[in-house]
């Protein structure tokens, strides 16, 4: 079992516990922006991150960094937890915006004109979701994903998780890749390599935006 409730805080903080957070809140969080699209807009839009399978890594990142930042907060007063939650969510969120902008011409959101915008890239509303959801992590859902990861017989541990760490490693590598040549066929740039080439016969203009379909490119964001 997980060293619940140790003296260094609420859960051991090692490469499985972790890593097998990042997998499942990546895969939570797609799913739950997917029913919210759902809901909403009665629109079915699946917002994966990656081009392989259904993740998507800022949830996979958020749930990490929150488990690793609350890790000593989990039993102190919700207004702290609160306050600490929503501040390393704005932020999170903040860095992710401006990392796809400024390396590739990514946006994925834009949050101008709203009450509490810091330059379109999180607002006070979403401040306010993430200061909840990082309540409601360390209170409720931790606990129970920790449950989930024990799952795993204790024999497969490191087999499961090597597998996996190298799929999840070659997944986010090749989607990288794939929006760098896209990034790069904007640019009229023509492939020059066998990896470019591939990139454009599976990883064409059409698929990608098919399989991300919220997100615009505009080179002339980027600062490359």
């Amino acid at each position: 079992m997980n060293e619940y409730l140790e003296s260094k805080g609420y859960i051991s903080l090692n490469y499985y516990n972790l890593f097998w957070i990042f997998v499942l809140c990546s895969v939570v969080g797609i799913i739950s922006e997917t029913l919210y699209q759902l809901i909403v807009f009665d629109r079915y839009e699946l917002r994966a991150g990656l081009v392989w399978g259904p993740f998507s890594p800022i949830y996979g990142i958020g749930g990490v960094l929150f488990t690793i930042a609350l890790n000593r907060f989990w039993d102190k007063n919700v207004i702290v937890i609160f306050a600490v939650s929503m501040l390393l969510g704005s932020a999170l969120e903040f860095s992710a915006s401006w990392i796809m902008e400024t390396m590739f011409g990514i946006i994925s959101w834009d949050y101008s004109g709203t009450f509490g915008s810091i330059q379109g890239r999180t607002n006070f509303a979403f401040g306010m979701m993430w200061g909840a959801f990082g309540l409601i992590w360390v209170r409720v859902a931790l606990p129970w994903v920790l449950r989930v990861i024990d799952l795993i017989p204790r024999r497969y541990h490191i087999t499961v998780t090597t597998a996996m760490s190298i799929f999840m490693a070659m997944n986010i590598m090749v989607t990288i890749v794939a929006i760098d040549r896209q990034y790069e066929r904007l640019n009229d740039i023509p492939a020059s390599n066998p990896i470019q080439s591939i990139c454009d016969e599976y990883f064409p203009d059409e698929w990608l935006k098919q399989r991300f379909p919220n997100v615009t490119m505009d080179i002339s964001r980027s600062i490359r």
